[in-house]
């Protein structure tokens, strides 16, 4: 993902040719003036304009890539993957880009890696109070049933579910799923079970998700 992050701000940035571009049209500039000029000194100042640009491009082949890329910095918690970063300095290498331009794209890498967990998390929240939101609303389940289907799908669960089913409904955010408390509240109901079961409150249940809930006090 580095990688391809990288190539493309190479593209658009090649920094590692700036020097040369400017120092071209500079010689260009020159070299038309030399022309305008008299006495033979078109062609000294011609030989100087070529000289420049040579000496730019010795400059930029000098502060190119190194021979080999130091260890990245990668904000807290990150790691490179080893695949990934034989990649991304393969192409920084090809592209002829110094360790502080490398680093620029690993940066710009490493935010759009951010943005995009920032916005998945977000998605997962959103998702997470819309299934809450379902079964408190639902017209069987919810309202005033709320409590009693949060107890009962809680009691099918600590009767039958094994510890990876909870660890699976917890991990995945399905534990709020209206379709999977509902099921769960129905086999209570049908195995005609009216005895409270242990867990949260009345008041506890209202102010909980449907997930936190059925996970409190559960084995």
């Amino acid at each position: 993902m580095a990688g391809e992050d990288g190539n493309a701000d190479a593209q658009a940035n090649p920094d590692g040719d700036a020097s040369t571009l400017l120092t071209g049209e500079a010689g260009e500039e020159a070299t038309t003036k030399d022309q305008a000029g008299a006495d033979g000194k078109v062609d000294d100042q011609g030989q100087a304009g070529a000289d420049d640009k040579t000496g730019a491009e010795d400059k930029t082949d000098q502060d190119g890539a190194p021979e080999a890329y130091e260890d990245f910095t990668l904000p807290e918690g990150y790691e490179f993957a080893e695949e990934a970063k034989s990649n991304f300095t393969e192409l920084a290498k090809a592209n002829n880009l110094t360790q502080a331009e490398a680093q620029k794209f690993v940066d710009l890498a490493a935010k759009h890696t951010q943005d995009l967990q920032a916005q998945q998390a977000k998605q997962y929240e959103d998702v997470q109070k819309a299934w809450v939101d379902e079964i408190k609303k639902d017209t069987d389940f919810g309202g005033s049933n709320y409590e009693d289907t949060i107890t009962r799908a809680k009691r099918t669960l600590n009767s039958f579910g094994s510890k990876a089913l909870f660890d699976l409904l917890d991990r995945s955010g399905y534990g709020n799923n209206p379709e999977i408390i509902k099921l769960l509240a129905r086999v209570d109901k049908e195995l005609g079970e009216d005895q409270s079961a242990g867990g949260a409150s009345s008041g506890e249940a209202t102010d909980k998700s449907a997930a936190d809930t059925l996970y409190g006090g559960t084995k």
